[in-house]
């Protein structure tokens, strides 16, 4: 009967599976293996709230971290990390409440680590994609997101706040070029190479 009791006593403990629970789980995505075998990144996610990017060493016990890393990739020589860092959701989350403009929102940023020594190799802010080659290692490429306007802004916004003006006439405005700005950088040299106006590479 103690047994009986006992197993009774520990279901009727369980917690019940409800939305609060769901928002703790966490997911791995995005596992990549360097081409020498020596490196593993991968992500750990929660539903709601910043994910965690892990560095490992196969030769050491404790991984490395990068807060709110995602889109890792290792160079096809495995000897840079490349990956994405995304804005805290807690800021992201904050700006949609106040229904800020797109423009407005923090933008991710792009990291290169080197492996050997773990230090930042390169950094760069207001990254919107990036890609590495197949085959070679020199060269990164990524598309910048596009340029903050605060002067258009800061006038749009005092003119829209002016309440003794009857009337206001808007300029023709030029059309904004399609596209963004592409970077071609070389990992070894740090050289860019600038190209405006890119969609696809």
């Amino acid at each position: 009967h103690f047994f009986i009791a006992f197993i009774f006593n520990g279901l009727a403990q369980k917690q019940p599976l409800t939305h609060e629970v769901y928002d703790l789980w966490k997911d791995i995505a995005s596992p990549s293996i360097a081409n020498n075998g020596e490196y593993v990144l991968y992500e750990i996610n929660p539903a709601q709230g910043d994910g965690m990017l892990y560095l490992q060493d196969t030769d050491k016990d404790e991984p490395t971290t990068f807060a709110r890393g995602s889109r890792p990739a290792f160079t096809y020589d495995s000897k840079f990390a490349v990956f994405q860092v995304q804005p805290p959701y807690d800021t992201v989350r904050q700006m949609k409440l106040e229904k800020k403009k797109d423009a407005e929102f923090p933008k991710d940023s792009l990291f290169v680590v080197a492996l050997n020594s773990g230090a930042t190799a390169a950094a760069f802010e207001r990254v919107k994609s990036y890609r590495l080659p197949k085959k070679g290692s020199r060269w990164l490429a990524f598309l910048n997101e596009s340029p903050l306007d605060t002067a258009t802004e800061a006038k749009e916004d005092s003119l829209k706040g002016d309440a003794d003006a009857i009337q206001v006439f808007w300029a023709d405005k030029p059309e904004k070029p399609e596209g963004n700005e592409l970077v071609i950088f070389n990992l070894e040299t740090k050289e860019e190479y600038r190209y405006e106006r890119v969609s696809n590479y």
